[in-house]
């Protein structure tokens, strides 16, 4: 079962998207992340099929964001993610 998480105003929701480093790409697939205030919610999603294809993407309701692709500090510290062993699998999707 996928975690559920309530947030409220002035929340950072982070999105993370990780490619190996070149050297052990053949080995490993790339995957996404996602933080709420600094720490990640949940585990990470292998991405399995065109990974070349990744683009951000936001839908909104009623409310507005800020984004930040990398321009000012990130509150997670991204380095955490050099590797990462706990990912959901495919059926808990379905």
């Amino acid at each position: 079962e996928l975690p559920s998480f309530t947030y409220k105003t002035n929340d950072i929701i982070g999105c993370g998207l990780v490619y190996p480093p070149p050297k052990i790409t053949n080995k490993l697939l790339p995957y996404i992340f996602f933080t709420k205030n600094g720490k990640q919610i949940g585990k990470a999603i292998l991405i399995e099929k065109d990974c070349e294809s990744i683009r951000p993407y936001v839908l909104l309701k009623c409310c507005s964001i800020e984004t930040n692709f990398g321009d000012n500090s990130f509150i997670y510290e991204v380095s955490k993610h050099y590797l990462i062993e706990e990912f959901y699998k495919e059926e808990e999707f379905e």
